[in-house]
């Protein structure tokens, strides 16, 4: 897959690869099973998180299809091609990103497009444990938001005038270029960058509020 990939995905798709070339002697197939333990091997993941806001947790998914612990480094058994179905799963995950405006395929878009593919092994897993593609979207739109969009913004508190010194007007174009920023990790659907600059807006929010009260 060579569309631009959060790390978790490219690492989960790398797993998935790994794990298919030591499962056949000649050229081994990439299936959807394999995706699916490739996706929940990525711990801290979107997809976990999905999961586990669901209901279920990934370690009682372990029972059935155990992680992939191989480093992503490891050298390939035998060359691997995909099945037909995986192959539907990854066009489906290309789909849901752009369908999102996001840049970069992640977990939270394998997730859906195993989903979506429907007649898989692991479509039909996801679903006995009452996994369906519009709750699936619901949790994932409800995880992004609160990793990337929970933060307390910056408002007047009481009815003054305050004169624009140097420092104030330095802080508020450091809190603009911030949230500049943020909103095109949120875009870019980069959790863990977005999670960062949120730690940052909020202290430069706190810098604001020192100034405004000194």
């Amino acid at each position: 897959m060579t569309d631009p990939l959060t790390d978790s995905a490219r690492d989960a798709i790398r797993r998935a690869e790994l794990a298919a070339s030591r499962s056949a002697d000649r050229r081994a197939m990439v299936d959807t099973v394999h995706l699916l333990r490739g996706v929940l091997s990525e711990r801290g993941s979107v997809a976990e998180a999905v999961l586990e806001g669901l209901g279920v947790p990934v370690e009682d998914i372990y029972r059935y299809f155990p992680p992939i612990t191989e480093s992503i480094e490891a050298e390939m058994v035998t060359p691997v091609d995909y099945s037909t179905q995986a192959s539907v799963v990854l066009r489906y995950a290309r789909a849901e990103a752009a369908d999102a405006g996001h840049h970069l395929v992640g977990t939270d878009h394998l997730l859906v497009g195993l989903i979506r593919e429907g007649s898989g092994e692991a479509a039909h897993f996801l679903a006995s444990k009452g996994i369906d593609i519009d709750t699936v979207r619901k949790e994932i739109a409800r995880v992004l938001n609160r990793y990337t969009r929970n933060v307390e913004f910056l408002e007047p508190v009481v009815d003054v005038v305050v004169r624009e010194t140097t420092e104030l007007l330095r802080a508020r174009g450091e809190l603009a270029r911030i949230r500049t920023e943020r909103q095109r990790a949120i875009d870019a659907n980069l959790v863990s960058e977005a999670l960062r600059l949120r730690d940052e807006e909020k202290e430069a929010i706190r810098n604001i509020q020192g100034l405004l009260s000194d």
